[in-house]
């Protein structure tokens, strides 16, 4: 009944894209975590309320994660069809069952673990979560993505056990997710086989490898050592052969390194390929260069005007090391 495959397409649909676009995969993503919550929990629970609340609320958050889909052509659902039989079939067996008569309409959805979604619970206490019949805590769920820091990839898959109120450890929404924790039940499978998704789509085995993999690119790239340093690590690290398959979806070893570290004159906006090349091959490539370069030297420079001058002076100034020709992206 889990329709976690959603999470991967929509990863996939949007790799190496821009900040706005990952915003928007990432709401899919939040939307598929409590659909497919939802759905565990009104299966496995007893308890007519629960099992009817949450079914509802599958249906709500699927209506959303429908519609979120209808405006943006980069999301994919590839099981709609599946999903909702399931979710048709469950009402017809709780129909039968009579959980329905059993359940007083306006309670369903009153109480906080069903009017709040997964963000909106990550700083209330555990004990208010609700279903504490069918849950044993809850589980950090890290974000494998190359941008997520290593502060919060190192604590993926960490369990808080206690009734308060979870560790912070994403500190931006994007960063990762609390989410109960379902009792162990014989027979069950274990979440090390399953498929998670990432920003190379889908990888198996609950991300342990592309876990790694990340854990040893942030572990580089977020050193306090000069740019050029950590871009030499960087480079020797991406070309061992057991990330290959990673780094080849990430658009190979350059494409990954510019991701943290690109040529300053590359992050100067409103420049057409043409002129920063040419600021480049003139070596006028540094924030300090280009700041104590006269007028006349860049107004020479092919697409450079006046206008367009005075702004990259301006993106000039604040840069953290003004003699070095690559920027440092990389967010701790």
């Amino acid at each position: 009944m889990s329709i976690a495959s959603w999470v991967g397409r929509v990863r996939t649909m949007f790799a190496g894209s821009e900040r706005d676009t990952e915003v928007i995969a990432d709401s899919a993503r939040r939307l598929v975590e409590i659909i497919n919550e939802s759905l565990q929990l009104s299966n496995r629970s007893t308890n007519p309320e629960t099992k009817v609340s949450r079914l509802n609320l599958a249906k709500a958050k699927l209506a959303e994660l429908i519609e979120l889909v209808s405006h943006h052509s980069f999301l994919e659902l590839t099981s709609l069809p599946g999903v909702q039989k399931s979710i048709q079939d469950l009402e017809r067996e709780y129909a039968d069952a009579g959980y329905y008569a059993q359940v007083n309409p306006e309670d369903i959805g009153s109480e906080l673990t069903y009017s709040r979604t997964v963000g909106e619970r990550q700083d209330t206490p555990v004990s208010v979560w609700g279903n504490n019949d069918l849950v044993d805590g809850v589980v950090f769920f890290a974000t494998l993505q190359l941008r997520t820091p290593l502060r919060v990839l190192s604590r993926h898959k960490e369990v808080y056990s206690g009734s308060g109120v979870p560790p912070t450890i994403a500190t931006e929404a994007w960063h990762g997710v609390w989410l109960p924790r379902l009792r162990a039940e014989p027979n069950a499978s274990h979440d090390e086989d399953s498929t998670v998704a990432s920003d190379v789509g889908p990888v198996p085995d609950g991300g342990r490898e592309y876990l790694r993999f990340l854990v040893a690119v942030r572990g580089i790239v977020e050193q306090n050592v000069p740019v050029k340093d950590r871009m030499a690590q960087l480079k020797t690290e991406l070309a061992n052969e057991s990330w290959s398959k990673f780094v080849r979806k990430l658009g190979g070893k350059q494409a990954v390194v510019e991701r943290f570290f690109p040529r300053f004159v590359n992050t100067l906006p409103g420049l057409s390929e043409v002129t920063k090349a040419e600021l480049w091959k003139l070596r006028l490539r540094t924030p300090s260069v280009i700041e104590t370069s006269p007028d006349a030297t860049l107004l020479a420079v092919r697409g450079l005007g006046p206008a367009k001058l005075r702004r990259i002076r301006e993106l000039s100034v604040p840069v953290p090391n003004t003699e070095c020709e690559y920027a440092d992206l990389v967010e701790r």
